[in-house]
């Protein structure tokens, strides 16, 4: 798999471009909303994601599987519920405000998906 700050390859050649997956991190850090692709995407519809999908994103469908399986915290994905729940959150800008000890944050370790709590 290729990583960067600008792309989102996995090993069999599917990826994510630098604009999705811009939006992608700042829906998982801010609770953005994101378009209707991708909320088909989050919400783990597939058949609405493939009619949503342009033709770069229906190609590369499995990638975007596959980020939010393995990447993305699970609390953001997997329903419509956790959806628009994440956007009210604001996500992890959010989950930080509600924290009840300022001393620690939470942050989003893309490598695995996991939300870690660090010393401020």
């Amino acid at each position: 798999m290729i990583e960067n700050s600008k792309i989102f390859m996995t090993d069999n050649g599917f990826m994510i471009s630098e604009h999705m997956l811009e939006s992608i991190r700042a829906y998982i850090t801010k609770g953005c909303p994101v378009g209707s692709f991708l909320q088909a995407v989050i919400a783990n519809e597939l058949t609405e994601a493939c009619l949503r999908a342009d033709d770069v994103n229906i190609r590369n469908l499995p990638a975007f599987a596959w980020f939010f399986y393995d990447r993305a915290p699970r609390q953001c994905w997997g329903s419509r519920e956790a959806y628009k729940a994440w956007v009210e959150l604001r996500g992890l800008e959010g989950l930080n405000k509600q924290n009840p000890n300022p001393e620690y944050e939470s942050i989003w370790n893309e490598s695995d998906g996991s939300i870690v709590r660090r010393k401020t």
